[in-house]
């Protein structure tokens, strides 16, 4: 999913770009790609990186050791599949479908007849 986004932004407006699905491909596509394309990296973490120069995936690899003394566990784990250039593909629902809705479009209502009929 995350290599899917990234793709997506690199040929806007159409989103036209493909990596071919093997390990040297994303890995190519992954480590010169500047760290704030990553969906999920802000402003402020993308400062935060960029104040241990890190700014492109590569570096998040390199400096492992030193993210993992700074960021939560769960910051480092993101950094570390992001760098691999790994996502996961499975979406979880947080919430079960209710119903279905259906929309409706009334025409213009220009007579104070109309309105009374409300």
């Amino acid at each position: 999913m995350m290599l899917a986004k990234m793709c997506s932004d690199k040929n806007k407006p159409n989103g036209q770009y493909r990596i071919p699905p093997e390990r040297d491909a994303v890995m190519d596509f992954i480590k010169n790609l500047a760290i704030r394309k990553v969906p999920g990296i802000g402003k402020v973490t993308e400062k935060m990186l960029k104040a241990l120069e890190i700014e492109v995936c590569t570096e998040l690899y390199q400096q492992r050791a030193l993210i993992s003394l700074l960021f939560s566990e769960t910051s480092c784990h993101n950094f570390l599949e992001i760098s691999l250039g790994l996502g996961s593909t499975h979406l979880e629902r947080d919430w079960e479908r209710k119903s279905m809705s259906t929309e409706r479009t009334f025409n213009e209502i220009s007579s104070s007849e109309q309105y009374k009929l409300c």
